[in-house]
């Protein structure tokens, strides 16, 4: 239990609304407090917690975990459907204590963007194979390199949002993701693709690879049965057979970089009729 002296200087700094001091009443805190004690002060919960995990900075986040574990938020009722819970989700270093704790059944979506985070980061923790309810996870304007083999396994994914990174290849396992409905990776690095990169992925309808230094397209391609928007234009080195476009009957919107408009006539001819076909530079 904590002292008098100590309630009365915890709630002092409390009430004074600084990070600074809200950081200063955890450590008084951390001594030796019950979680009465800390249920004591509802301010933490109300206000203070939520503000930290309103930050960028990893302390924070790092501090507020801390937090809702003393407290043992985790125990109420629809706790992993919370705000607090989504927010401490969505700092990338804090997924190995999230998955340490058993929460990553949990987990839905990622929102790891540099606007979301505040921060740009280099790589995914191998502890996201672990969080196989996943259906989205925005990474954009970070600098990753690659997506770690710990996607295979998340077979709920349906979303994909990684533009403005430095992805140089498509990952030999994208088959894998049966529920992959969108996948956006414009402005990466993307010059490879292997031939058997679509396979499978039935559900996709939404495909970006703008701005890319793609040469040619797999031939999987055309196992995109329900793709509705295709996105190609920026890529100034790329050509392929456009018969490769053939079968993609439910196309709505197409865009291709402008020195494949010597294909218009062709693709006018085996594109859907609504089809919007646009060449841009």
């Amino acid at each position: 239990m904590i002292s008098k002296e100590d309630r009365n200087n915890i709630q002092q700094l409390l009430t004074n609304e600084s990070l600074v001091n809200n950081l200063l009443a955890l450590e008084l805190l951390q001594g030796n407090a019950s979680v009465e004690d800390w249920k004591s002060f509802p301010v933490i919960q109300d206000k203070v917690l939520p503000e930290f995990l309103n930050q960028y900075t990893v302390k924070y986040h790092e501090v507020a975990l801390d937090w809702i574990l003393q407290l043992g938020l985790e125990n109420q009722k629809d706790f992993f459907t919370s705000f607090m819970f989504q927010r401490v989700v969505n700092h990338p270093h804090l997924l190995p204590k999230i998955t340490a704790h058993g929460w990553a059944k949990h987990v839905t979506a990622f929102h790891w963007g540099y606007k979301n985070i505040g921060q740009q980061i280099h790589t995914l923790s191998k502890e996201i194979a672990q969080c196989t309810q996943i259906t989205y996870i925005d990474i954009s304007m970070n600098q990753i390199d690659r997506l770690p083999k710990g996607f295979q396994h998340l077979h709920q994914l349906e979303r994909i949002w990684g533009a403005v990174n430095n992805l140089q290849v498509l990952p030999e396992w994208l088959p894998q993701l049966k529920s992959l409905k969108v996948l956006l990776l414009p402005n990466n690095q993307l010059s490879t693709i292997v031939d058997h990169a679509f396979e499978g992925l039935e559900q996709l309808n939404n495909l970006s690879l703008r701005n890319n230094n793609l040469e040619k397209l797999p031939t999987t391609i055309q196992q995109l049965q329900n793709l509705e928007q295709l996105d190609l234009a920026g890529n100034t080195m790329l050509d392929f057979n456009p018969t490769l476009l053939e079968h993609l009957a439910k196309l709505e919107k197409i865009h291709l970089p402008k020195h494949l408009q010597r294909h218009q006539q062709y693709l006018n001819n085996i594109l859907p009729q609504n089809c919007e076909l646009i060449f841009e530079d």
